[in-house]
């Protein structure tokens, strides 16, 4: 019975006050809904990443290659194993290492198309990557063979793989095979090797990538892959191949990987990312014949296995972190929403508690209050959630797409787990308990007569008289008269809750000033990343066996015109040059860096790019030569010679104290020296010791007698580490030969027409906006046909062509097709161009903004909405609870002008505390952004915008109105709904 009346009695105390009840349950909607959107985007973005890592490389959980048929039966009848499959590898060949291989030591290997295990056909075919075909189409005979794309046209005459033609659809190709054949007596894995020579039909010809082991069917190493019909071979009878299996019921990587390899027994056991880049072999293995098992470990990471950087849990992680940050603001709501509810309700406690209500009963009727307001809210706020993740995912779609880097429609949808839906009800619901605790305490604890008397109200003592009278507040008083004096003794004596409409006032101004900051740093720095060229499209054009970069511009030059809607706008032609100068030209920030141990750690030991001593500095300089037009347009502006004049970009990255800075190198750079010599390999200039510019060279390199007919090969030999190139060479200690001593086979080209630049913009729309760790120049094309003329080296440039296009998808498709059929190809290891889409790129980047943007709105703003319920609920009840001494006031006298500046004081005083917290909590958390961030991310695009602290004064200016705003129509509600009250009847209501 008791029960029953303290429910009826919390029914009738939520529907008394329907404005705060209202406002509690919006309150708790929006808390719901954001933590519900949270957790749902977590799950929405975790099976996106899970389906895109399947889709692009393979559902498989072990690859083992080369392993024991027995031991791959035994894995495919685990319980375990969801799905398996093989390929078998029917035999190898080695090829002499002609125009159509990657390497001297290639091979040509023949495997089949996966051959299903256990599981359904669609599952087993899914285990791995199979590449898409081309031209013509898979085969289905064993006397057929599929070949990579870039192999269409080659005519091989290899003497292990050779056709009678250049091979198309149809042609046939014959090759000496090892067939591989295992012992199945032998666990070990022994095979016997039988050569024979076979032909077959190429039925197509499949689309290039760069494969990955476990991951690609086509994944080797320096191999020609073909691919045979499924039915050519049986692993089991083999024994040479690769199996795939989906494996099931474990919760830790560890568990999965120790079953795999007690099962198979194999000792080589690599993760998918060791077996992508070779990490875990020497490099001179031929991990062909590597009997191994991989693990998926990319895939592992989206499938709750716990282990090794677990993307799994970074993302709960994350969305428990911003969980955790949205419960501390709403404990904050329900906590002022409910002690506001008890302190209204004191004489009715009171009087529940004279009729015999025991303290566990009224603390229940808060708790009570809290449930029943969370009943509505919580399914509302999940519904809500859902349907605004929903919302946003689809207008973000595209964001994602690029997001996921997905070339096709693949992008996040909505996913909805009941994992997420329960953690959003379990945090609601801890939420309203936590923040109706110490109101419900509060309520247990009120004696009968006190709660009747309403004693506990306000007690005066010496700290609160002192408080009361004190100058400060006295200031009210010479500003509002009697009513400044009231309000000062208002916030005086309800300290308590002035301070929690501070702390949401607060909480307000810090998010509205750090959502507001970020996103005004935010969009300066993709507006810098877009601004790399105002082209649409750009085509590097390389050399390659075939034909040289050259030849391909003269090749473009005529098929470009014939594009609908493509406009060419500028070129650039690029090679590296190595340059001497004056070490008194740079400046003292360049010369502190190239005393830097970042710096000097660089060159070999003993050797230096900057001698301080001699005054000398030598580099190498990318050079840039742009078209005429845009160069006689450079040579005007910067007042430089226009057939033998060079501008250098004043603008390097540097790494210095492990942060990324722009340094500015020179500051009156009157002249350079550049070196070119008649050999065809590159030509590299260090400093010894005694500032003598040398260059390193390898015994197959140095002349035999220099110019003097002194033995050049007597120099003395370093133990430093070797140039990138000494793979290419018999030793791995160059000798370092005085640059002098090399007479005519060393060209110098002294410039001495030089101005230095910041950007090209302005003149140069077009031409690449660089900023690189090399020196930067742009020459005069005369110069540098000049230059490229005294050197072999120079034969190969790299051409760069920048377009505007009407439609840059429509033009890079119409242009590859021209170019192809030209005879160029884009071929991932040997092709003689590359297109790249900047309108599409700059897009994408947009795309990326918006989408990061629009969470970030969305949740600030929601956040923004608690906050602002909070102050709302928290000011108007104050307003209202007040009810009774503004009826009093009002009997005595005070009329409608005072009453106003009363208000209008207390409300300035929140206002001003309110903006004064919030703006120093947000001021050092956009420091604490600026200084860990900023100052260490590679912002070198934006100049030095970032390298001095700028206090947010735009952001502080939004949230001081929004803070006004909030309050006013607070105040105006609140005083509304007191007005409307009579003051004799709430009077009368307060005597009885």
């Amino acid at each position: 019975m008791k029960n029953s009346i303290l429910f009826n009695f919390t029914k009738r105390s939520l529907s008394a006050n329907k404005t705060r009840t209202a406002v509690s349950i919006i309150g708790v909607l929006l808390s719901t809904a954001l933590i519900c959107a949270v957790f749902t985007t977590v799950t929405s973005i975790h099976a996106a990443m899970l389906k895109r890592t399947i889709a692009t490389e393979g559902s498989w959980s072990a690859m083992a290659q080369h392993v024991d048929p027995k031991k791959v039966d035994a894995l495919v009848a685990s319980e375990h194993t969801k799905a398996a499959a093989t390929s078998t590898v029917l035999g190898t060949t080695q090829l002499s290492g002609d125009a159509y291989t990657r390497s001297d030591n290639g091979t040509f290997q023949i495997r089949t198309l996966p051959q299903q295990l256990k599981g359904t056909a669609d599952a087993a075919n899914s285990l791995t990557i199979t590449p898409a075909i081309k031209t013509g189409a898979y085969p289905t005979q064993t006397n057929e063979l599929a070949l990579p794309e870039r192999y269409r046209d080659v005519h091989f005459t290899d003497a292990n793989l050779w056709s009678d033609e250049k091979i198309t659809v149809g042609s046939t190709i014959h090759v000496n095979l090892s067939d591989s054949t295992s012992n199945a007596d032998n666990t070990a894995g022994d095979t016997a090797t039988n050569t024979q020579t076979h032909s077959y039909t190429v039925s197509g010809f499949y689309e290039t990538a760069i494969p990955f082991y476990g991951n690609s069917l086509i994944a080797s190493d320096n191999q020609l892959v073909a691919l045979a019909s499924s039915n050519s071979a049986n692993y089991t009878t083999k024994g040479r191949g690769m199996a795939w299996f989906e494996l099931t019921g474990f919760s830790t990587q560890d568990e999965l990987t120790s079953f795999v390899e007690s099962t198979l027994g194999t000792t080589n056991t690599d993760s998918a990312d060791d077996a992508a880049d070779g990490t875990s072999h020497d490099a001179h293995t031929d991990t062909a014949d590597i009997t191994r098992t991989i693990f998926h470990t990319n895939l592992m990471r989206y499938q709750a296995l716990r282990g090794r950087s677990v993307n799994w849990d970074a993302l709960w992680n994350f969305g428990l972190f911003l969980a955790g940050i949205i419960s501390v603001a709403s404990i904050v709501l329900i906590y002022n929403s409910f002690a506001i509810s008890v302190a209204e309700r004191t004489r009715q406690f009171g009087l529940l508690s004279s009729l015999g209500a025991s303290k566990k009963q009224m603390r229940r009727c808060v708790y009570v209050e809290s449930l029943l307001i969370g009943l509505i809210g919580i399914p509302l706020g999940i519904a809500a959630g859902i349907c605004g993740v929903a919302v946003t995912l689809q207008v973000a779609k595209q964001g994602f797409a690029v997001l996921l880097n997905s070339s096709g429609s693949e992008t996040v949808t909505l996913s909805v787990s009941g994992f997420a839906l329960a953690l959003t009800v379990a945090f609601e619901l801890a939420v309203l308990l936590i923040g109706a605790a110490v109101p419900a305490l509060r309520a247990g604890m009120q004696s009968p007569m006190s709660a009747i008397r309403q004693t506990a109200d306000i007690k005066m003592n010496r700290r609160l008289t002192r408080k009361i009278t004190s100058k400060t507040r006295s200031l009210y008083a010479r500003f509002a008269g009697v009513a400044g004096t009231l309000s000062s003794r208002n916030l005086s004596r309800s300290s308590s809750r002035g301070t929690t409409i501070v702390v949401s006032l607060a909480i307000s101004v810090t998010l509205i000033v750090i959502t507001g900051s970020f996103i005004r740093t935010l969009l300066p720095l993709i507006e810098a990343q877009n601004s790399y060229s105002d082209a649409d499209l750009v085509i590097n054009l390389y050399s390659n066996k075939k034909q040289s970069a050259l030849e391909s511009a003269k090749t473009l030059e005529r098929i470009d015109s014939t594009i609908a809607g493509l406009t060419r706008q500028e070129s650039d032609l690029t090679f590296q040059v190595p340059a001497s100068m004056d070490a008194s030209s740079l400046t003292d920030a360049m010369r502190a860096y190239l005393t830097s141990t970042s710096y000097t750690d660089i060159p070999p030991s003993d050797y230096s790019y900057y001698n301080k001593d001699s005054n000398t500095f030598v580099s190498a300089l990318s050079v840039h030569v742009p078209s005429q037009a845009t160069w006689d347009k450079l040579a005007q502006k910067y007042t430089v010679d226009k057939a033998q004049g060079a501008l250098v970009l004043n603008s390097l990255v540097t790494t210095i104290d492990e942060k990324r800075q722009l340094l500015e190198p020179f500051n009156a750079l009157n002249n350079m020296q550049l070196y070119t010599w008649s050999s065809d390999n590159s030509l590299y200039l260090l400093l010894n010791a005694a500032g003598q510019i040398v260059v390193p060279l390898y015994p197959d390199e140095q002349p035999s007698a220099g110019k003097d007919g002194t033995d050049q090969a007597q120099a003395t030999n370093s133990t430093a580490t070797e140039p990138s190139s000494a793979d290419a060479h018999t030793t791995t200690e160059p000798n370092y030969v005085p640059l002098d001593s090399l007479g005519d086979k060393i060209t110098k080209h002294t410039i001495t027409s030089i101005a230095h630049v910041k950007n090209l913009k302005s003149e140069a729309p077009y031409l690449a906006q660089e900023s690189s760790s090399n020196l930067v120049m742009y020459m005069a094309p005369e110069l540098a046909q000049k230059i490229m003329a005294s050197s072999n080296e120079f034969k190969n440039p790299i051409i760069y062509v920048y377009y505007t296009a009407q439609n840059s998808a429509k033009a890079t498709e119409a242009l590859t097709d021209a170019l192809n059929a030209a005879g160029l190809n884009n071929d991932v290891y040997e092709g003689s161009y590359k297109i790249f889409d900047l309108s599409t790129y700059r897009r994408n980047n947009q795309l990326v903004t918006q989408t990061m943007l629009l969470f970030l709105l969305l949740f600030t703003g929601i956040m923004v909405l608690i906050a602002i319920a909070n102050v709302f609920n928290t000011l108007c009840n104050s307003m209202m609870l007040r009810t009774r001494e503004f009826a009093v006031l009002r009997s005595i006298g005070m009329d409608e002008k005072q009453f106003n500046r009363m208000v209008f004081c207390e409300c300035l005083s929140y206002a001003l505390r309110g903006l004064a917290v919030g703006a120093v909590i947000s001021i050092g958390a956009f420091w604490l952004f600026w200084k860990f961030v900023l100052t260490t991310a590679d912002l070198s695009s934006m100049g030095t915008s970032f390298t001095t602290f700028k206090l947010p004064l735009s952001s502080l200016l939004d949230a001081s109105i929004c803070v006004v705003v909030v309050l006013i129509l607070s105040v105006i509600y609140a005083l509304h709904k007191t007005r409307s009250t009579n003051v004799v009847e709430v009077l009368r209501n307060e005597v009885i």
